[in-house]
């Protein structure tokens, strides 16, 4: 299993308090649903933001020069938490940023 889809599985578990199972190189939940591509599919980790935008600011972000995406949550509660992830793509960078987050809240 890739590290890009077992990062899928992480949200999984710690975001959504899915147990996952594992079939061959497929992600499932209890029900044998497919776990969704969070890290690889932009309209999957837009589902993410929607789910954190409640209680936090979150900006996605592009720099041009270096062709990198960047995600930023500011906790809008106390104890205010700022995290950053700058990656190649925004799925990635969406997925690491509100992974950090979820370890620092």
């Amino acid at each position: 299993m890739s590290d890009i889809r077992n990062m899928d599985a992480l949200i999984a578990e710690e975001i959504y308090g899915i147990e996952v199972f594992y079939d061959n190189d497929n992600l499932l939940d209890e029900d044998g649903n497919t776990i969704p591509f969070w890290s690889t599919n932009i309209l999957c980790s837009w589902d993410l933001i929607k789910k954190f935008q409640a209680h936090n600011h979150i900006d996605l972000s592009w720099d041009p020069c270096t062709k990198d995406w960047s995600c930023r949550i500011v906790c809008k509660n106390f104890p205010i938490i700022d995290i950053k992830s700058t990656e190649r793509t925004a799925p990635l960078a969406i997925c690491r940023a509100i992974l950090a987050y979820s370890v620092s809240h």
